[in-house]
């Protein structure tokens, strides 16, 4: 029975349930602290004159650099239905992390404004391939009575890349060289590089091993699960610099302070919102916060235009406290039930397909 045991579930797979959560939490979290750690990466960019100049970004251009991760992200829409499903949601993982390190090395090496943007649209295509393998392999291998709170943390890992992004991009503003924006770019490597550690420490979905005819295998995965399941009771913008500048903050270093502060903030707000997801319900939640937003938008919006060009320092600071306000609605709701809703909705054959047309 023990080799039967060893057979089917590696012997690196932990079998303590809490290390086990944990994990699987780590391996999957590659997606979503990826995707904020280019938010605040681009919004980090964009506020060095280094990374300006070196390109001769206009409006146009710096549009283009942040809509080339969405392109990219577009580009692999049909996939991610196609590789979880077909080769398992642990290789979707790991093509995802192999994809997001090449593109981040040739953006890290990127010469010109071409190579940057083509870089930036692999690594948008790459960190899109584990959107839907990551939330399935969490919804699939966590018992239900943890699995909302979980997978609504899941995506407020988001704010893990973007508070890493933030500082980084703090500390490589005095560099004086092109490695004041290269720095921060080849540190996203970071994810990846960890969840091609922590990958063969975490099984494979029992539930796409039963579709795969490989009845055997979950069979012992779920009892070895199920014995120790009592133990474990218990928006982000490209665009930051620009709204602060039609704020009235021009200060590089107050802007990147300000891109620090806003991501350890809503990183608090989304890990507090993933916690009440099943107190207030999912549909109350996230009609309330984007009541809430929707508010804010247009409060931001006509301070903007009555205190942006003033010297009036309540009016700018105000502003700013309504950006915080808009950007912890966002971090409320909207950010855990991203993994969340689509995941749960879903019956196992339309799972990975309803979180594709979800991400599209």
């Amino acid at each position: 029975m023990a080799e039967s045991h060893a057979r089917y579930v590696s012997r690196l797979v932990p079998r303590n349930t809490k290390v086990f959560t944990a994990v699987v939490i780590a391996v999957a979290v590659v997606n979503s602290a990826t995707l904020g750690y280019d938010s605040s990466l681009m919004n980090g960019l964009q506020i060095l004159p280094s990374y300006t100049d070196y390109f001769h970004l206009n409006t146009a251009t710096n549009g283009l650099n942040n809509a080339a991760s969405w392109m990219g992200a577009i580009l692999a829409t049909p996939l991610l239905q196609f590789v979880p499903d077909n080769f398992g949601r642990k290789k979707a993982i790991l093509l995802s992390a192999i994809v997001c390190f090449i593109g981040i090395i040739l953006q890290s090496a990127s010469q010109n404004i071409g190579m940057f943007i083509v870089a930036r649209m692999i690594v948008g295509l790459g960190s899109q391939l584990s959107s839907a393998a990551s939330p399935a392999l969490l919804g699939e291998l966590l018992p239900a009575v943890t699995r909302g709170r979980i997978l609504g943390f899941f995506f407020s890992c988001f704010y893990v890349g973007s508070l890493a992004s933030a500082i980084i991009n703090y500390g490589s503003q005095n560099i004086q060289s092109t490695w004041s924006w290269r720095l921060p770019s080849l540190l996203q490597i970071i994810p990846s590089l960890l969840a091609l550690c922590l990958l063969p420490f975490v099984p494979e979905s029992p539930r796409w091993l039963i579709s795969q005819g490989r009845h055997d295998q979950p069979l012992w995965q779920l009892c070895h699960f199920a014995l120790s399941v009592p133990q474990l009771t218990r928006n982000n913008s490209f665009y930051l610099d620009k709204i602060l500048t039609q704020a009235g903050i021009t200060d590089t270093t107050t802007k990147t302070q300000i891109n620090v502060i806003l991501s350890c903030f809503s990183f608090v707000v989304a890990c507090f919102g993933s916690y009440m997801l099943d107190i207030i319900g999912r549909r109350k939640q996230a009609l309330g916060s984007v009541a809430s937003m929707i508010v804010c938008l247009y409060i931001v919006g006509g301070m903007i235009k009555k205190f942006g060009e003033s010297s009036n320092k309540s009016g700018i600071y105000g502003t700013i406290a309504f950006i915080f306000l808009f950007q912890g609605f966002y971090a409320f709701s909207i950010t855990p039930l991203t993994s969340l809703y689509p995941t749960e909705i879903s019956q196992y054959k339309l799972r990975t397909t309803g979180i594709a047309i979800f991400r599209l």
